[in-house]
């Protein structure tokens, strides 16, 4: 699977509930074949996810010129996580889930490392 098929897909929940819309990957480095070092797709963020979440201002890791912090704060409350192990199927351009959207994260108040977790699965059946 390529991430062009995953950016800007619908993500639905179990209930048929629209999740949102693809707009980045987490990708979390580990060990892969031949003692290289490769990376697995950790989580799928939705929502708003942009420019100041990848500077460091959704998770107020960053600080800087007012009102920038605490824009890119507002945005990442709308930000959800799916983690990868999460996804039961891609269909097209829908990523089904098991969970509801109300059980999912969001960057801003749950965004954490992503390495910290070992317990993704490969793909979705």
């Amino acid at each position: 699977m390529r991430a062009v098929q995953l950016i800007g897909a619908r993500v639905v929940d179990r209930d048929g509930q629209v999740v949102g819309t693809v707009h980045d990957l987490r990708l979390v480095a580990g060990p892969h074949a031949h003692g290289l070092i490769g990376y697995r797709l950790d989580t799928l963020i939705t929502g708003t996810a942009g420019v100041g979440d990848r500077l460091g201002y959704a998770t107020g890791d960053v600080r800087g010129p007012w009102p920038l912090p605490w824009l890119f704060s507002r945005l990442a409350r709308r930000v959800l996580l799916v983690p990868w192990r999460d996804v039961v199927a891609v269909e097209g351009r829908v990523i089904r889930i098991r969970s509801s959207a109300r059980q999912l994260r969001s960057l801003r108040d749950g965004g954490g490392d992503p390495g910290a977790r070992d317990d993704v699965a490969g793909q979705p059946e």
